[in-house]
């Protein structure tokens, strides 16, 4: 193994281009996190993106021309961020304000007056939480590790020609949270987002997966069921199949694995396995799904036959297997165990024959 990178920040999120000469991954620049190129030819890393408020997981669509990626905000940035929210549209969902309906956003030339009339005050009382001399809360999930938050996450996806200094553009829409972005092709996205126009972003707990072309025409959910959550969606490398997870939306859940065609009328079926599941990606040719999971006090990889509806354990739960990658019929892939903590490690489609092939902790 060597070095590719060589900065002061962090370099995260590395996503290989589909003819595997370049490389895109994510590095703060000025303070906020933006997806950077290199080419394995020679040269520095070239910054591609300039997002106000930053850029994080890119994928690269199957011509190598554009890169999809995940930008995050609070609800109060996007509304008042005409770049985001060039429409001045207000959320769809309620805000929950006691007596007021969405409308009270537009009444932003009020002058604040603790002894005016009721416009006033109210006045009064957004600024004072505007200037963080109060925090008004209203969500379920507002404990962080240290604080708690009043902010609403929401995350759009945008697309990016890979030619230096183009500019992204939004493909989905705002005031949602939405996440994990894949091509089905060099004009189609898929994706994960839960789009419930009914209520604030953490009332549902529910997810769905949808589809939109790159120029953000044509949003079409492509699985979704009332109080489910289907999740950590992966394509086979033919884009046939699609592997993800369909879960309770309760905070204890296992949810199941199902796989689908990418056809009209396919319909999804399921994968037993009585374990949580982690990371999960196809294997060559699509005749494999592998995924991790937490088996006896390790994390195992698995080897899923779709159409056999079995599943392979392949390591040993003494082990902890962590992330993956896989490419032809060699699994790259992390594994922490007494001996060897923490290196990087290749084996064949199997999990036989493994050949560590870093040593940055085990010789300690």
């Amino acid at each position: 193994a060597r070095q590719i990178t060589n900065s002061k920040e962090s370099a995260v999120q590395p996503a290989w281009s589909p003819d595997g000469k370049t490389l895109a991954f994510v590095r703060a620049y000025e303070g906020v996190p933006q997806v950077f190129l290199l080419s394995l030819d020679g040269g520095e890393p070239v910054l591609l993106t300039r997002t106000k408020q930053g850029a994080a997981g890119p994928v690269w669509s199957p011509d190598g021309s554009s890169i999809a990626f995940t930008s995050s905000y609070s609800l109060k940035d996007f509304l008042n961020d005409t770049s985001l929210n060039r429409r001045g549209a207000l959320p769809p969902y309620p805000l929950e304000k006691p007596g007021l309906t969405n409308q009270f956003l537009l009444n932003q030339n009020i002058k604040p007056n603790p002894d005016g009339t009721m416009e006033e005050v109210r006045a009064y009382l957004a600024k004072n939480e505007a200037d963080r001399k109060a925090k008004v809360i209203n969500k379920l999930n507002f404990h962080l590790e240290t604080t708690t938050s009043a902010d609403y996450p929401v995350s759009q996806i945008f697309v990016i020609s890979t030619v230096p200094g183009s500019n992204a553009v939004p493909v989905t829409p705002g005031f949602y949270l939405i996440t994990n972005p894949s091509f089905l092709d060099n004009k189609r996205i898929l994706f994960e987002a839960n789009m419930d126009s009914t209520q604030l972003p953490d009332r549902s707990l529910a997810a769905e997966i949808w589809t939109v072309n790159t120029d953000g025409t044509s949003l079409q959910r492509f699985v979704g069921e009332k109080d489910r959550r289907f999740a950590n969606a992966s394509l086979s490398p033919t884009k046939k199949w699609i592997a993800y997870l369909n879960g309770q939306t309760s905070f204890v859940s296992f949810p199941t694995i199902e796989v689908q065609m990418l056809q009209p009328g396919s319909k999804p079926f399921q994968i037993p396995h009585d374990r949580s599941k982690l990371a999960m990606k196809w294997g060559k040719n699509d005749k494999f799904l592998y995924f991790t999971s937490p088996s006896n006090g390790g994390t195992v990889m698995n080897r899923a036959d779709p159409l056999a509806k079995q599943v392979t354990v392949l390591s040993s739960p003494n082990e902890g297997i962590g992330s993956f990658d896989i490419r032809e019929d060699r699994i790259v892939f992390v594994k922490t165990s007494i001996e060897s903590p923490f290196e990087l490690f290749v084996a064949d489609a199997s999990m036989n024959n493994q050949k560590a092939i870093t040593s940055l902790n085990t010789n300690w």
